[in-house]
């Protein structure tokens, strides 16, 4: 039997295995620009990550930054989206990727104590 209702995936992307967006260098590489755009919208002489309702204005103006670049840089953007597409982020990122998964405890440890706690019971409970 065959599912033919769903339509099929697409393969991978064949560049590499690891999905990132443009926006998501833009960001890393571009920070204080992304700031000044945001502080534009706002209306305001500075806005940095305390600024309230900044989180708001970020993916308008990474658009507009984007917009606003010349063809050469938006070339460049793409080739390192390219790159890390392939090779993976940076070794300083993934260090820091790491530091905070240490941080936060997995979601199956609460519920992994839990199971055990339940299996104790009901073999203290029935023997």
């Amino acid at each position: 039997m065959q599912n033919s209702w769903r339509v099929p995936k697409a393969d991978k992307d064949p560049e590499g295995i690891l999905k990132i967006t443009r926006n998501q260098i833009l960001w890393r590489t571009k920070k204080e620009v992304v700031f000044a755009e945001i502080a534009a919208l706002l209306g305001i002489q500075t806005a940095d990550a305390n600024t309230p309702g900044w989180l708001g204005k970020r993916m308008k103006a990474l658009r507009n930054v984007y917009e606003r670049m010349p063809p050469e840089e938006k070339a460049e953007l793409e080739m390192e989206r390219k790159r890390i597409s392939i090779e993976g982020h940076p070794e300083d990122l993934r260090r820091q990727y790491v530091r905070w998964s240490r941080r936060v405890p997995p979601a199956h440890a609460n519920f992994t104590l839990t199971l055990q706690d339940s299996c104790t019971l009901l073999l203290q409970t029935f023997g």
